[in-house]
């Protein structure tokens, strides 16, 4: 891919990052947080890539007082991802005070960059751009890059860890998870984490002897972001809440802790707990509440005239499961017996899955796997 197609493609992706972006500023509908959140990761994408690009191709040596102004923005990828996943999943959620810190790293990189190249004299400017085109690049810089990687990577783990504790929330209280499961985050968690890997690989180079053909891992750069970005435009085109800034429905998040303490200032004793035991499965093999796909631990502690929290631990304790995994049990069953019935006519699966409650193939066939 020659340079010219490069720079070509490389200014795409930033015009894109940047219409999001102030799509995402100006957005009427949604959580302003959140939204502004996004935005603000977008638009430090946008600067950090528009500088690289400014450097690099030459553009810099006309005019190099503007080179080098979005570099230091790879330190805010982290945090804002971070604190846009949290705004995402927790209710009622604001920047804590303690937020600006995780700006420290942005800020002291920033500060070291003003010192030593744009307070700069003009010479001394063009010899550290001249420098950087031949990757000529000083200890301190690569030591910073590695450490940007690392920074990123530890941000978007926390962020993921605090999607899979959102999910885990989930299957306690819903018995249908597919349009509640934030799949978009994961994916575009994941999808930034790979166009991270890239630019990884890219740095790396600098350290080899092939340093001069920058060209390809450059191209796998601008490539995958491309990819990215039009990854999220799609999948917010199928899913307007990814703009929204909320999650179809908001789930409290309980701070992670082991079972037994999370039920140890519980008064229910043993008996009690097996009397509703029996109530619930009576209820479940009579009233048959799981065909409704869309029920919830609330609705079935209405029917049952139990707390929902009493209701959860009878089924988290005696039955070892959440209430998703409990409901779909029931769900497995009655297909088994649509399946096997030999007097009833014949029926497709997806018939089948939907008179069981199911209401996606997904969750049918994970369901099926999962049963013994």
């Amino acid at each position: 891919m020659s340079l010219r197609l490069l720079e070509l493609l490389g200014v795409i992706v930033i015009f894109q990052l940047l219409f999001i972006a102030f799509f995402l500023f100006t957005h009427p509908k949604g959580k302003r947080l959140s939204n502004g959140l996004l935005g603000g990761f977008f638009l430090s994408v946008a600067l950090n890539m528009f500088d690289g690009l400014y450097v690099l191709t030459g553009w810099a040596d006309a005019n190099p007082h503007l080179a080098f102004i979005g570099g230091s923005c790879s330190f805010l990828f982290g945090p804002l991802l971070y604190f846009y996943t949290q705004s995402v999943v927790y209710q009622g959620y604001r920047l804590p005070r303690a937020a600006v810190l995780h700006a420290a790293p942005f800020l002291l990189v920033t500060g070291l960059v003003v010192v030593t190249y744009h307070v700069q004299p003009l010479p001394t400017k063009l010899f550290i751009l001249a420098a950087r085109k031949r990757y000529d690049n000083p200890w301190l810089v690569i030591a910073l890059s590695f450490l940007g990687y690392a920074q990123i990577v530890t941000y978007v783990l926390l962020a993921l860890r605090t999607v899979r504790r959102y999910r885990l929330a989930l299957r306690e209280r819903f018995s249908r998870t597919d349009a509640l499961n934030l799949h978009w985050l994961t994916s575009t968690l994941r999808g930034f984490m790979l166009s991270l890997l890239f630019a990884f690989l890219y740095t790396s180079v600098q350290l080899t002897p092939f340093t001069g053909y920058y060209e390809a891992p450059l191209a796998v750069i601008i490539v995958a972001l491309f990819y990215f970005i039009n990854g999220i435009i799609f999948k917010a085109l199928r899913q307007p809440e990814i703009f929204g800034g909320v999650a179809p429905e908001k789930v409290e998040v309980a701070p992670e802790a082991a079972k037994p303490a999370r039920y140890a200032s519980s008064a229910l004793t043993a008996p009690e707990r097996e009397t509703h035991l029996a109530g619930l499965r009576t209820w479940m093999d009579t009233q048959k509440p799981y065909l409704n796909p869309d029920l919830t631990i609330e609705e079935l502690s209405g029917q049952l005239a139990v707390p929902v929290k009493v209701l959860s631990q009878v089924i988290n304790e005696s039955l070892g499961q959440n209430f998703f995994d409990f409901v779909n049990t029931y769900r497995v069953e009655e297909a088994k017996k649509l399946l096997n019935n030999p007097r009833a006519p014949k029926v497709t699966v997806l018939e089948v899955m939907y008179q069981a409650g199911f209401n996606s193939k997904s969750s049918f066939n994970t369901a099926f796997k999962k049963m013994p």
